[in-house]
């Protein structure tokens, strides 16, 4: 069967992680529809075992020359469902899962041609809460490949805020957008994550308007 959905997974000394990861994306009802891409940021240790750990999973690794963060690993991993004409494409962080194991099933074929945008909730472990958002975190979100690649989106080639560019520039593309209340996804906080470190929002905000500034040209 083609595969509707790729996964897109960067990982750096995620191996503590990636695994309940995996395991909750391998009990997927559509599991014969999902390709995962883990896209390896030059780690100590490579990612290879997860294959023979993963049997039922479509399972493919790359593996980046040097560290270069995880936006320019999404990069690698959105050619990646290019190159295998993967109509939609999924984001997911080695340290996260997912918590809804059918939500695709729930989407109908005329509102998987319709729209062009799936917006779910995730749960975020810093606030404590739900969340849905359109513009900010990747999380909970299915994205059409098309209009990433024909509108040359990408992330930047930064460690910080480069969903947040990705998202804008992408939902200025669509035209329409699917929303469901269903929480699928756990955004994990990691304690000693780039994002938590001191400063981090402070020190984030000149790349991010830079980033943006180049996105929009």
């Amino acid at each position: 069967m083609e595969k509707e959905i790729g996964i897109i997974i960067p990982a750096y000394h995620a191996h503590d992680t990636i695994q309940r990861l995996l395991h909750s994306i391998s009990i997927f009802s559509f599991i014969d529809k999902v390709a995962v891409c883990i896209v390896d940021d030059c780690d100590e240790l490579n990612y290879d075992y997860l294959k023979n750990k993963f049997h039922n999973l479509d399972i493919i690794i790359f593996r980046n020359k040097e560290n270069s963060g995880p936006g320019f690993s999404r990069n690698v991993g959105i050619q990646w469902a290019r190159k295998n004409k993967i109509p939609f494409i999924m984001f997911a962080d080695a340290d996260d899962y997912f918590l809804n194991f059918d939500f695709w099933d729930k989407i109908s074929d005329e509102e998987k041609t319709s729209n062009q945008y799936f917006i779910f909730n995730f749960f975020n472990d810093e606030m404590g809460c739900n969340v849905k958002d359109i513009d900010i975190w990747p999380f909970g979100k299915i994205y059409k490949t098309d209009v990433v690649i024909n509108n040359y989106i990408e992330f930047p080639n930064s460690y910080c805020n480069e969903d947040v560019v990705f998202n804008f520039i992408y939902y200025s593309c669509i035209k329409n957008m699917y929303v469901n209340n269903t929480t699928i996804y756990f955004w994990k906080n990691t304690p000693n994550s780039l994002s938590r470190t001191k400063d981090y929002l402070y020190h984030s905000y000149p790349s991010l308007i830079t980033d943006l500034t180049d996105a929009f040209y």
